[in-house]
C-alpha cells in the first residue's frame, strides 16, 4: 500500500488532501496531511499505509462477495506486488548488513 500513500503515480488522488514536502534530513520527501476536518482526516487515511491496506482489505472482501473474478485478479496484483515489497526490503537489510561487516573488517585490519 505504499504506493498509494507515497508513489508519484498516486500523487493525483492524494493532492486534494495532502501536500509532499522535503524530508528535514534530505532522505526524500514526506507526504503530510494538509487542512483540517475531513479534508484533514482523508489525508491522513491516505498518506498511511497501513491505514490504505486496511481499508483495501475491506474493499476486498467486499468484492469477493461482490465481484470475485475481478477481485481475485486484484488480489493476485497486490500480493506480487507485496512480495516485490518483501524481497525488497530483504535485499537493503542484506546490503547494509555486508556494508557494516566490510567497513568492520576494515577498521579492524
Amino acid at each position: 500500500m505504499r504506493i498509494v500513500a507515497y508513489a508519484l503515480v498516486a500523487e493525483p488522488f492524494r493532492e486534494p488532501v495532502t501536500e509532499t514536502v522535503p524530508d528535514e534530513f534530505g532522505a526524500g520527501e514526506n507526504v503530510i496531511a494538509e487542512g483540517t476536518g475531513a479534508r484533514k482526516a482523508t489525508g491522513e487515511l491516505v498518506s498511511c499505509p497501513t491505514c490504505v491496506g486496511t481499508w483495501v482489505a475491506a474493499g476486498l472482501i467486499y468484492g469477493m462477495r461482490l465481484a470475485p473474478g475481478s477481485t481475485r485478479l486484484f488480489a493476485a496484483i497486490l500480493a506480487v506486488s507485496g512480495l516485490a515489497e518483501l524481497f525488497d526490503a530483504v535485499a537493503k537489510a542484506l546490503t547494509r548488513g555486508g556494508k557494516a561487516a566490510r567497513k568492520e573488517l576494515a577498521s579492524g585490519s
